[in-house]
């Protein structure tokens, strides 16, 4: 008696045959392992832009090879040993995940292809992302100007931040080297006022 399957997954199979007893001849049994191994994947991974700003969308692209049965299984996506998430494998055999990152710094990045029945599981190698913190301009001016000595003097500093979130932080104010004060920003603006300086040019 045969018969053929391809039903089985990726693993050990313990396989019965059982021979059922008629007038003539007593049943019997028999098992053996049957071995099904998995065909072997590469999972590679390309992330961009590289480096980005903090707060700025990364996109993660993992590419699974082949990708014929890979289709529907789910690639995970690591910061080192932090989970950023997952997606499922397209019919191209990629996943995609865009991710925002919250610090600066470099993040090494990785690909896991999780496998299913037919194919085994891989891990691209490491990607560095370089993470940088978001640049920003800053212009100072003053009102009045000129001024009288130890006059009241309005100056206003406008923090730009390049990427387009909206700086948060402090100012510090200097006349001549010299710090005079600082305050908050908000609404990418500092104000602070003095009347402590003298005649002269600063």
């Amino acid at each position: 008696g045969t018969y053929s399957t391809s039903a089985l997954a990726v693993g050990t199979h313990s396989i019965t045959a059982s021979y059922a007893a008629n007038g003539n001849f007593a049943s019997s049994t028999a098992s053996f392992s049957q071995v099904i191994l998995g065909q072997t994947t590469t999972t590679s991974l390309s992330v961009a832009p590289n480096p980005a700003y903090i707060g700025q969308g990364v996109t993660l692209t993992a590419t699974v090879s082949p990708s014929a049965g890979a289709v529907g299984s789910v690639v995970s996506f690591r910061d080192g040993a932090t989970s950023l998430g997952g997606s499922s494998v397209n019919a191209n055999g990629v996943a995609y995940l865009v991710v925002y990152f919250s610090s600066a710094g470099v993040h090494n990045l990785t690909a896991v292809y999780a496998g299913n029945q037919t194919l085994n599981g891989s891990t691209s190698p490491v990607q560095a992302e370089t993470v940088l913190l978001n640049p920003t301009s800053t212009a100072v001016s003053a009102a009045p100007n000129p001024a009288t000595a130890f006059q009241s003097i309005s100056l206003t500093a406008q923090v730009t931040q390049l990427t387009g979130a909206m700086p948060t932080g402090t100012v510090a104010f200097f006349a001549n080297g010299l710090q005079i004060g600082s305050a908050p920003v908000q609404s990418g603006k500092a104000l602070f006022s003095t009347a402590a300086l003298g005649a002269g040019t600063y």
